[in-house]
This record gives C-alpha cells, sequence and structure tokens, in this order.
C-alpha cells in the first residue's frame, strides 16, 4: 500500500492525529473536541502502521518505573522517606506514606 492508495477515511485520520498533535491533545480528547470517532482514527492509522505505511508508535516517553535510591537519612532527621521529584522538590515523611498517595505522586511528576 502506498500512500496514493489510502482511502479517504485513512487520509483523514492520519490528518486529525496531526491536528491532535499540533494543539497539543491526545487523540481522544481531540476526537472529542470535534465530534469524531477516535477507534476508527485508531483503527485507521494503525492499519496503515501494520502495513508500513506509517512509522510503528514509539514507545511511551516515560518510563514505567521510577529508579529508588535507598540512603541514609542525615544526622538529626527523623524522616523514613524522602521523595524528590524531577522539578527538584523534596518531600520528607515520618512514616511510610499510602501506596495510593505515592502513586498519585508519580502521576504528578509525569505531569510536570
Amino acid at each position: 500500500m502506498k500512500s496514493g492508495e489510502m482511502t479517504a477515511i485513512q487520509r483523514q485520520s492520519v490528518e486529525h492525529v496531526a491536528r491532535a498533535k499540533a494543539e497539543g491533545l491526545s487523540l481522544s480528547t481531540y476526537a472529542q473536541a470535534h465530534g469524531i470517532s477516535a477507534r476508527q482514527v485508531y483503527d485507521a492509522t494503525s492499519q496503515l502502521r501494520r502495513a508500513g505505511v506509517l512509522p510503528r508508535a514509539a514507545m511511551a516517553t516515560q518510563p514505567k518505573f521510577v529508579a529508588v535510591k535507598i540512603a541514609a537519612p542525615p544526622p538529626g532527621s527523623a524522616a523514613v522517606c524522602r521523595i524528590t521529584m524531577a522539578a527538584g522538590l523534596t518531600i520528607e515523611c515520618a512514616q511510610w506514606p499510602p501506596r495510593s498517595w505515592l502513586a498519585s505522586l508519580a502521576g504528578a511528576d509525569a505531569a510536570a
């Protein structure tokens, strides 16, 4: 399949993906805002990727795991847990925080 052989839906889907990227929106958010079917766009672009017309989707830029370094607390510190975010913010906890709270921080760090 060559680019000239794309169907009208495939051509429109490629255009929608480019517009969503230009607007800084996820495809699902863009589709909802413009009243189009995200599923149809996903299916059409997936078919083009399988055919080699479009490059394969890149892996997510955010790692699934965050590197953790365990170190002794500084002298005089009562902190059990110290979290340093990418933006330079440091959070010290006197006890281990709940897992759900730690997970929410990972999401906040990725959005920053």
